[in-house]
């Protein structure tokens, strides 16, 4: 009855003797990289590169704005209302802790203090242009 039982539970995909040998066979067979598994790799090694490229992208942009800094031999630099703008607008993004370590024309406050001033200036002159709206 045992041996019965044991066939059965092979047939039903059960824990049976005959499925544990096939199982054991295939568990030998050397994995052979799918098509899936290349593109995975492939496409990591796509990522990192570009990943070091635009480190070293930035590393140079850095480097250049210390230069033109030590160019301007202490004198604060004279930006325009659209300069600011935008540098407010991109130092936002990169937050006060990378600004910290990019930043070399502003301090990080200072381009934060502009954002909070760009924002200020949107909701004041959103309202006087409402109460200014002819009846």
């Amino acid at each position: 009855m045992g041996s019965r039982l044991r066939a059965s539970s092979a047939r039903r995909g059960g824990r049976g003797a005959d499925r544990h040998v096939v199982n054991s066979a295939c568990a030998y067979a050397p994995a052979m990289p799918t098509d899936r598994d290349s593109l995975c790799i492939l496409l990591l090694t796509l990522a990192g590169w570009i990943s070091r490229q635009q480190q070293d992208v930035i590393d140079y942009l850095v480097e250049e704005n210390r230069t033109l800094r030590e160019q301007l031999l202490g004198r604060r630099p004279q930006l325009s209302h659209d300069q600011r703008r935008r540098l407010a607008v991109k130092g936002k993004r990169l937050g006060r802790e990378l600004l910290e370590r990019v930043a070399t024309i502003v301090t990080p406050d200072t381009i934060l203090r502009w954002r909070r001033m760009l924002i200020a200036r949107k909701w004041t002159c959103a309202r006087l242009s409402e109460s200014a709206a002819p009846a």
